[in-house]
């Protein structure tokens, strides 16, 4: 199971992508690696970029 400091990580991150109108997606599979993509949009909604 992630330790807090790792939910706090994933946790904030969602709220920057949601503050942005980001697509946020949670990786939860408990490993060491990606947690999370987001995929930055345009005013559009159209996706621009994957962040992973």
């Amino acid at each position: 199971m992630a330790n807090s400091k790792e939910r706090i990580g994933v946790l904030h991150c969602g709220e920057i992508a949601e503050s942005n109108n980001w697509m946020f997606r949670e990786q939860p599979i408990n490993d060491i690696g990606i947690d999370a993509h987001i995929e930055l949009v345009d005013s559009s909604g159209k996706p621009k970029r994957l962040l992973a």
